[in-house]
């Protein structure tokens, strides 16, 4: 009963979404509504992004950016931030930018980035060439993480377990409901597996899927929609990774919102 009243819940909540995401303003009030709003900022930015729109240059227009140390006083800024973000993630922008490639360098670089710094703090640390400056910083580190988070508690983190909203791997479509993924979700990763099976297990002798695990390799990165510039990268995990993902990362909130930051508000940005 519970499923299927879970199931008809999330099934009004898609037919909704879709009936937003159909809404459509007429062409002509929309054009309009971008040139009113731009005419209302009343700003010299506001003046030429409403120029730029008007004779489509909708590339130059997307790249317009504004620099907060450039003004006196924040309504100025907020007045012309308005302007040049109001159509950055809209799809009525044609750019000639193919956004997944974009995302996907930006991604690709990204991670190299990231493989280029270990690889040379790893070359540092076994050789003992660090700086001692490096040195130094590096341990208050290690120190200041250690102190925030203490011990890990197993018991503490299954108690926060949970799925995701989203989709996984396996789970896809309109129902990525909890019942639904309790019903059909069964995939994980072999490091996963080997770290958290036996405990999964006696934590939950009734759930049958752990019974029928199915290892996959790792995560599927996709790109989303993000601006007009670019796409933004996600990656689709496996199933019960998420679930273990998800009660680590509320235990390491937990933890950091008793030293005093709280990751729930933005006071501390």
């Amino acid at each position: 009963m519970l499923k299927q009243e879970g199931r008809v819940a999330h099934s009004a909540t898609s037919d909704l979404l879709r009936s937003i995401r159909a809404f459509r303003l007429h062409t002509a009030d929309f054009q309009q509504t971008v040139s009113d709003f731009y005419a209302s900022l009343d700003t010299p930015v506001s003046l030429s992004c409403a120029i730029l729109w008007r004779y489509d240059e909708h590339l130059q227009l997307a790249q317009k950016e504004v620099d907060p140390s450039q003004y006196l006083d924040a309504d100025s800024f907020g007045s012309d931030l308005a302007a040049v973000s109001f159509l950055r993630k809209s799809t009525a922008l044609k750019t000639g930018i193919d956004l997944k490639k974009v995302a996907l360098q930006s991604f690709i670089e990204a991670e190299n980035n990231c493989k280029r710094v270990n690889t040379q703090l790893r070359k540092d640390l076994s050789s003992g060439q660090l700086h001692p400056d490096d040195w130094y910083v590096l341990n208050a580190q290690i120190r200041k993480i250690d102190r925030i988070l203490g011990d890990f508690d197993i018991d503490a983190m299954l108690d926060r377990c949970s799925w995701g909203p989203g989709s996984s791997l396996s789970i896809r479509g309109d129902d990525t409901s909890s019942p639904h993924k309790f019903d059909s979700e069964c995939d994980i990763t072999q490091g996963a597996y080997d770290l958290f099976f036996p405990v999964l297990r006696k934590a939950y002798p009734s759930w049958g899927n752990l019974d029928r695990l199915r290892i996959v390799k790792g995560n599927s990165i996709v790109t989303v929609p993000k601006n007009a510039k670019t796409d933004r990268t996600i990656a689709i995990e496996p199933g019960l990774n998420v679930w273990i993902q998800l009660g680590i990362g509320r235990l390491i909130r937990s933890r950091l919102r008793f030293a005093g930051f709280n990751l729930d508000s933005d006071l501390k940005n």
